[in-house]
């Protein structure tokens, strides 16, 4: 599903979830944003799987929060997974870590238990 270059979405009746790019700048926020939009449905989750992403620079990032907010809006929740190196640094040091709209995981099944969503597959 992710190959690291473009962004993948899979829907899952039980969640969404959404791969992000390699790189998430202007460029791939732009082709992104779409799939992230496609996603958002009222009353579900999100699940933004950054683990093949290696850097995000402040449009990326404000995508994120806009997500975050447009799904909080939906009575939705968006959660970031697999946050590491550069992507994670970014998120402590802006403290996006900390907003109420998302929350932080380390793994998809992780994020699932945590928003009571079913497990991937059942």
């Amino acid at each position: 599903m992710h190959n690291g270059d473009t962004a993948a979405a899979s829907m899952n009746g039980h969640g969404r979830v959404v791969v992000a790019p390699r790189e998430l700048d202007v460029a791939a926020q732009q082709a992104l944003w779409p799939n992230i939009e496609a996603a958002m449905v009222p009353d579900s989750a999100l699940l933004l799987d950054m683990s093949g992403c290696e850097f995000v620079d402040s449009i990326g990032l404000g995508m994120i929060v806009r997500a975050a907010r447009e799904l909080r809006a939906r009575r939705s929740r968006l959660a970031v997974i697999g946050l590491a190196g550069q992507p994670a640094e970014l998120f402590r040091t802006t403290r996006v870590a900390s907003a109420r709209e998302l929350a932080l995981f380390d793994g998809e099944a992780e994020a699932r238990m945590a928003l009571g969503l079913s497990p991937r597959g059942s």
